[in-house]
């Protein structure tokens, strides 16, 4: 469920973008950093071959929430990074992970997606996830845990801060959609590519 796509921000960040306020993305920089909740999750989420590898498992939201506001892909990974770190039971279970990405457009992506927030804190904290995209005319800022936007746009002297709603549908919205035969905006096609593209990515990883 890549439900970071239905976030309060999706539909806001998507019309800066695609309205020319802040034109081309340059860079981005996201982090997810989950609970790993070792002791209450099942056992067999750090079997080896059962949880799939983190960058997979975290990365693909943020992946998935740069292509639906802006249509772009990854072209190919510059670097990525998991070892274990936290989860000191399970040695093998790689609980931190790191990677950097170039876009289609040539832009730079750089991600922390590991199990690092501290125990008792569950998704509670702010910075559950946070996206700071770069563009040629600004950039902009959000943490999802929050309600507004932070917008800086190029001639402009003050910093816009724009309050962002929930939206009116959700994943289970183009789910049913799409059952039923009908055009969704993130049907299966579109998923599959973010899984594709975070899968490549995991695939040059460097395990300590």
């Amino acid at each position: 469920m890549l439900d970071l796509r239905f976030c309060k921000f999706t539909e806001p960040v998507k019309k800066l973008l695609s309205d020319g306020t802040l034109g081309e993305i340059t860079n981005v920089c996201f982090t997810g950093q989950h609970p790993l909740n070792y002791g209450t999750r099942p056992s067999w989420y750090f079997e080896n071959g059962k949880h799939g590898g983190t960058i997979n498992d975290i990365g693909v939201h943020g992946i998935d929430f740069i292509a639906a506001v802006s249509g772009l892909r990854v072209k190919k990974c510059l670097a990525a990074k998991e070892w274990n770190k936290y989860a000191t039971e399970e040695p093998n279970f790689m609980d931190s992970a790191i990677f950097m990405a170039e876009l289609t457009n040539g832009a730079g992506v750089i991600s922390d997606v590991s199990y690092s927030v501290p125990n008792g804190f569950g998704f509670s904290l702010p910075q559950y996830w946070r996206f700071t995209i770069w563009t040629t005319l600004g950039m902009l800022e959000f943490i999802l845990g929050g309600d507004k936007m932070m917008v800086a746009v190029k001639g402009e002297r003050n910093v816009r801060h724009i309050k962002c709603e929930n939206p009116p549908k959700s994943n289970l919205t183009d789910f049913i959609l799409e059952l039923r035969g009908g055009e969704c905006e993130y049907d299966t096609a579109f998923t599959l590519k973010s899984s594709r593209d975070v899968l490549n990515l995991q695939a040059c990883t460097v395990r300590d």
